[in-house]
């Protein structure tokens, strides 16, 4: 090892390339598996509403307004053309239809205040709380007299409160003209629905009672929001056979007009592309090590030839095959296990950047990942050394006399 580490001393330029190659491919495996990691480990499925919500939807797009006298209907099409008309006695009809549903409700996506604020929130029927499995963490939920006056009360999630009202208790402040009377901590399953933690900028900031607040539709404020969309819970287990009973009940109230769909269904093709794309990456990072070892057994190679005359005299001088290939694995390996160290640490480097400046729905999906960085330090050290040994088995065959004439 001493003679290996004088040896890469004495040729500092080609064992700077050497290290700089190395390094480069392990720094690029790091990066782009430490992409594909979440995508390859993750569970995509969802364990609450996320995962297992179905929807009865109608399939028209030309969505009118309600119809009068209904206060939470919609009719598709014209008046009188035979249009859809849902509301929320639809819930409990098709429930009782579908014995392996365990709660209906209704869920619109609705802003409270000026767009420009992002104060979106869910306005939502009651049951919708028993779905989600509210953990309430101070105050109260909107209770029956709440629904019945139809009150602008707002239940807000625990990244809410903090942000818009920090320092103090949010329970008892106002938001829009909104009465804040609890705080609420997301379930981890449906984190995605909500801005439920600091990196995650998207979703709703809190829950408000069902036809508390009107929605914007085409410019205008329509204080009985229309519905296009009945929103059931199966039961643990049971997702195909609720939505195979939701949709003979459904098309036997409104025929072809309205389709059945699986949350579980979708996020279950969404993971396999995600899967899909995710182990394309890994091979691409798995490629960049190789071509790295590729480019090491060339350079390692060329270092065999341009030293031919000098392996000859040690062989002359009674330096043994094992002796000359010891001497050239021990400069793969410290030249190897250089650029692999220097390679993780800059990938590590590269990720934490990079991981910075995600937000939204993939925040957190680039994150420093131990087991990925070791594993590809680990592994180009390997893949240097597997490369090496062609050079190193080569130079100990190097024939003294061939050499000296050379």
């Amino acid at each position: 090892m001493t003679q290996s580490l004088k040896t890469v001393r004495s040729r500092p330029l080609e064992s700077s390339l050497l290290v700089l190659t190395i390094g480069f491919g392990a720094a690029l495996s790091g990066l782009v598996l430490s992409a594909a990691w979440p995508g390859l480990t993750r569970d995509l499925g969802g364990s609450g509403i996320s995962g297992h919500e179905l929807r009865v939807q109608i399939n028209d797009t030309d969505i009118g307004l309600d119809q009068p006298g209904a206060p939470v209907a919609v009719r598709v099409g014209l008046p009188g053309d035979g249009a859809v008309v849902m509301d929320e006695a639809d819930l409990a009809k098709l429930g009782v239809q579908a014995p392996d549903v365990q709660v209906a409700y209704l869920a619109e996506s609705v802003n409270i205040g000026d767009r420009s604020r992002g104060l979106d929130v869910s306005m939502v029927t009651s049951d919708y709380f028993n779905a989600l499995k509210v953990e309430l963490m101070v105050g109260s939920l909107p209770g029956a007299a709440d629904y019945k006056a139809q009150r602008p009360v707002v239940v807000l999630t625990e990244y809410a409160a903090r942000t818009l009202f920090p320092g103090q208790s949010a329970v008892g402040q106002e938001l829009q003209n909104f009465k804040v009377v609890g705080v609420l901590r997301v379930p981890e399953g449906d984190q995605n629905l909500f801005r439920s933690a600091d990196q995650t900028q998207f979703g709703a900031l809190g829950l408000v009672p069902y036809g508390s607040t009107g929605i914007q539709q085409s410019g205008m404020n329509i204080l009985q929001p229309p519905l296009s969309t009945l929103r059931f819970l199966p039961l643990p287990g049971r997702d195909a056979q609720a939505a195979e009973q939701l949709g003979r009940a459904a098309r036997a109230r409104w025929s072809e007009r309205v389709s059945v769909s699986s949350n579980l269904v979708q996020r279950a093709a969404v993971g396999r592309a995600a899967r899909l794309s995710a182990l394309s990456l890994a091979l691409l990072g798995v490629g960049g090590l190789l071509i790295a070892s590729l480019s090491i057994l060339a350079l390692m190679l060329g270092r065999v030839s341009s030293r031919t005359r000098q392996l000859g005299m040690a062989a002359a001088l009674g330096a043994s095959r094992a002796r000359l290939r010891g001497q050239y694995l021990g400069e793969v390996v410290l030249l190897g296990g250089v650029g692999s160290a220097l390679g993780g640490l800059a990938a590590a480097g590269l990720v934490w950047w990079m991981g910075r400046g995600v937000s939204g729905p993939y925040a957190g999906w680039l994150t420093l990942e131990p087991l990925v960085l070791g594993g590809v330090m680990l592994g180009s050290l390997l893949l240097s050394v597997l490369f090496g040994l062609v050079p190193a088995i080569q130079a100990s065959r190097v024939r003294p006399a061939e050499a000296l004439r050379a």
